[in-house]
């Protein structure tokens, strides 16, 4: 689950602490190994511009592109992290 919230309404929260950001925020998505090229071609696809790939380790690599509002938004396999 992913919770995006609104900042000038959580940042006036009283009943929990407040939680917000302001500014480009940057969210991966980790996804099977073997579906890495699946969801590279789905971006290409929809006609989402990808804005960067990235080469890590072991012939992994993740794709970066934005929302539309420019937040920064990546696909990456598992076992990049470990």
């Amino acid at each position: 689950m992913l919770l995006c919230f609104l900042p000038e309404v959580t940042r006036a929260e009283t009943k929990l602490p407040p939680h917000y950001a302001y500014g480009p925020q940057h969210l991966a998505f980790e996804v099977e190994a073997k579906e890495y090229d699946l969801w590279k071609k789905r971006l290409q696809d929809s006609s989402i511009k990808i804005v960067h790939e990235q080469y890590w380790k072991e012939e992994r690599y993740s794709v970066y592109f934005n929302d539309p509002d420019g937040h920064l938004l990546e696909i990456v396999p598992t076992g990049v992290w470990e």
